[in-house]
């Protein structure tokens, strides 16, 4: 089964690399892949992965992607896209969701570094020292007064007025204090998944639901509501739908491409998306249909986010391929013109020919100064050597 991977870090090439690469792609995107800044009397070169898609969030003409390699900004009528970094202001580079305000302000949280609010020209840091539970943010939502609810990994929920923070724990009622998602219902009641089971809150009382009451699996990844009020939550052991009364569980037995289920969205006719590990699901009800990679346009079959737009086409962000969209006939996929196979580098070296080649979480990349070269041999590459023959050795 494949999971989220952790341990994400940027590749920061020095003055040793002193070429710029070609923007390419389906989306033919034109600017934002390479970004410099100007330390020490050098250029310094950034090159990360943000075809690791884990959240989506939809702005007008604007899809705004929360990477393994920062915040990628797609211009779906044009194909062009903008990534923003650490060096634009971004906390950290590995972003683990999106939530987009009334105002317009956009608010990212990361794998180690926070949140991160975005009003198109100024960013704002927030971190433990600010109030909030945890540096490593999972899940963000924003209720019907415009606080902002923020799921860590370790240290429960925190809410944010806009100007004072407030701490939700397992000593408060919370299920677990790792929480992966949050959704709001109609009533304002809050809902929280949690690796403890679902958690919900009506701003005084706490209610968990575990796989004593009907959950499919306490592990909950993702949620969504949909009309009728009925709650969707993503486990790692399937879907469950409960309707205030009642739970029903759907698994790959059912239909369900796979029980790992990352991401749920609801669409205007009703339909369920699910995303998985093993593709899209589909479900209107009664009969279920998958997407997937090999029989349909599906970028890459680990999906993370899902995001629905006004049109009612779908968003998929995807673990390797980029953003894949929807339209209910075409597919079109997105993804940046980096080439660096993972952000997670740990072996570097250069062969005879000048060519710098780097092992990372994802595979290896090779860079010739001006393209990229993507080799698929191992997951994670520890070690690189060359030999006197000219030929690569790549511990794994």
């Amino acid at each position: 089964m494949k999971t989220r991977p952790f341990l994400l870090l940027t590749v920061v090439v020095g003055l040793l690399l002193r070429w710029n690469a070609a923007a390419q792609g389906p989306g033919q995107a034109a600017s934002g892949d390479t970004k410099l800044t100007a330390q020490s009397g050098g250029i310094w070169y950034s090159y990360t992965n943000g075809n690791m898609v884990i959240a989506l969030a939809v702005e007008g003409d604007y899809v705004w992607a929360g990477t393994g390699g920062g915040v990628v900004r797609w211009n779906r009528t044009l194909g062009t896209y903008v990534k923003y970094i650490t060096t634009d202001g971004l906390t950290d580079n590995d972003v683990r969701a999106v939530a987009i305000d009334g105002a317009g302000h956009k608010w990212f949280g990361t794998n180690g570094g926070g949140v991160g609010e975005f009003d198109d020209s100024t960013w704002t840091t927030y971190t433990t020292a600010d109030g909030l539970a945890g540096s490593q943010v999972n899940a963000i939502a924003i209720d019907g007064v415009g606080h902002k609810w923020f799921g860590t990994s370790c240290c429960g929920l925190s809410e944010f007025d806009g100007s004072t923070w407030a701490t939700y724990r397992t000593t408060h009622g919370l299920a677990s204090d790792l929480v992966w998602a949050i959704a709001m219902d109609e009533t304002g009641h809050k809902w929280f998944g949690t690796s403890g089971g679902v958690s919900e809150f009506d701003g005084t009382t706490w209610t968990t639901y575990t796989t004593a009451d009907g959950l499919a699996d306490d592990d909950v990844r993702a949620i969504a509501i949909d009309e009728a009020g009925h709650k969707w939550f993503g486990t790692s052991g399937g879907v469950s739908e409960f309707d205030g009364t009642t739970w029903t569980t759907y698994t790959a037995a059912d239909g369900l491409a796979h029980d790992l289920v990352n991401a749920i969205a609801t669409d205007n006719a009703g339909h369920m998306w699910f995303g998985t590990a093993y593709g899209v699901s589909e479900f209107d009800g009664n009969t279920w249909t998958t997407y997937d990679s090999w029989n349909s346009g599906l970028a890459d079959d680990l999906v993370y986010a899902i995001a629905i737009d006004g049109a009612g086409r779908k968003w998929f962000g995807t673990f390797h391929g980029g953003v894949s969209e929807f339209d209910g006939s075409t597919w079109t996929t997105y993804a940046t013109a980096d080439g660096l196979a993972g952000n997670y580098v740990e072996a570097i070296t250069m062969d005879g020919a000048g060519h710098m080649w780097f092992g990372t979480l994802g595979g290896v990349s090779e860079f010739d100064g001006s393209a990229w070269t993507r080799y698929r041999v191992g997951d994670t590459i520890k070690a690189i050597a060359t030999d006197g023959a000219g030929h690569m050795w790549f511990g794994s």
